[in-house]
């Protein structure tokens, strides 16, 4: 009896318009093989920065030279720079709950404002969310307490809670120059991005294992 051919493997760019929920396809072919065709979609990797203070100025420069977009809030529109990298779009607003709200499902927040009180409201309104990537606190450990203290008060759960960074940053960067804690952050982030993705990874390589399998 022949050997069943292995399956095969078929990657395609992702079309316009293309469903995420369609990006894998399992096809029996004639001679009995299974091919899996997949279409790989754009990374996702959607930043919403809220603050425009010093170190979200020296964080932004940084971003603009990394493969990721960038959303970037606040109400006080003088801080904005004239010019920002292309990948960065400003959004002057004094509703950023909205912001929030209509931002995508894996996206990767980060709170620096100029105010604890306005810190604490975006938290509270992030946490209402259970599909992004990433959500940092720019802050102490002592800030971390107090805000876990007050959200508590407010209806989130330890579990809920324990999904904010704070603070933010890889672990060994003591620095507080807004440019040393824009470099921890990003680092940070694309650690979040690189574990996201080597899981996605191991995903579809069990699959396909599966797949396998089930072709013998």
């Amino acid at each position: 009896m022949p050997a069943l051919a292995a399956p095969r493997v078929m990657v395609e760019p992702a079309s316009s318009g293309a469903d995420s929920r369609d990006a894998c396809e399992l096809v029996c072919a004639h001679d009995g093989s299974a091919v899996m065709s997949e279409t790989l979609a754009p990374v996702d990797f959607h930043i919403v920065l809220f603050g425009a203070g010093h170190v979200a100025q020296a964080l932004v420069r940084l971003l603009g030279t990394l493969p990721c977009t960038v959303q970037w809030v606040d109400e006080r529109d003088t801080l904005f720079p004239d010019q920002v990298p292309d990948n960065v779009e400003i959004e002057a607003t004094d509703t950023p709950e909205a912001v929030i709200e209509e931002a995508p499902a894996g996206s990767y927040f980060l709170v620096m404002t100029h105010s604890h009180a306005l810190d604490q409201h975006l938290c509270q309104h992030i946490f209402r969310r259970d599909d992004y990537a990433y959500f940092g606190l720019i802050g102490s450990r002592t800030k971390h307490r107090q805000f876990e203290r007050r959200l508590r008060e407010r209806g989130v759960s330890a579990e809920r809670y324990a999904t904010m960074t704070c603070p933010i940053g890889v672990a060994g960067i003591t620095g507080k120059s807004p440019a040393v804690i824009a470099v921890a952050v990003a680092a940070q982030l694309l650690q979040v991005r690189e574990r996201r993705e080597q899981e996605k990874i191991s995903v579809q390589a069990d699959a396909a294992l599966a797949l396998h399998a089930c072709s013998h």
